[in-house]
């Protein structure tokens, strides 16, 4: 392998010159994921960042600037930011899900007074039945199972935001349901 200086990196990069891109994974793939893992302690960040950092030089690498520092520092930075993005953003993903998830007990306990008898019990299992099969799935896994949207996800097999969606579609057809035979207010 040729040693290359960061100005030559940066120029094959931006003439599109393929053969430098395991070069560049070889050279500073390692140092991006031990940054981003001892940034994260996550392996799955750790390898998610290492990939969206090297592909961000590959598409902008004019946003490299080798007056300013080596690659490696300009990387090693990237790393840094790229990882703690992704941990607030999980961290509000998360609070997100928790308060969605008290407003749908909240929700779910004026229903839940509802079911008190044996005959609004028997019409919840009836409307819920009546529910398309990833609706109803979703939603037994998340209020039955006590799941978070990422576990029913996981379990169904499906993207995060479809299991949002399955179980928010889900709930308002079992709450229209519900009210159309007078089990809870409209």
């Amino acid at each position: 392998m040729l040693a290359l200086d960061d100005n030559e990196i940066t120029e094959r990069i931006k003439a599109g010159d393929q053969t430098i891109w395991s070069q560049i994974q070889e050279e500073h793939g390692g140092i991006i994921y031990r940054v981003s893992l001892s940034v994260s302690r996550n392996p799955e960040v750790a390898h998610d960042v290492t990939q969206d950092v090297l592909a961000h030089l590959w598409r902008n690498p004019e946003r490299f600037d080798p007056t300013r520092g080596s690659l490696r520092s300009y990387l090693i930075t990237k790393t840094r930011s790229r990882t703690l993005d992704v941990l607030r953003s999980e961290t509000a993903r998360n609070r997100r899900e928790r308060s969605e998830g008290r407003a749908a007990i909240i929700d779910s306990a004026d229903i839940a007074d509802a079911v008190a008898d044996s005959d609004t019990a028997e019409r919840l299992r009836d409307v819920l039945a009546a529910l398309p099969e990833g609706e109803r799935d979703a939603i037994k896994l998340a209020y039955f199972g006590g799941r978070s949207y990422r576990e029913v996800a996981t379990e169904l097999g499906i993207p995060e935001g479809t299991a949002k969606s399955r179980i928010r579609s889900g709930l308002t057809r079992l709450r229209s349901a519900l009210a159309e035979s007078g089990v809870v207010p409209a």
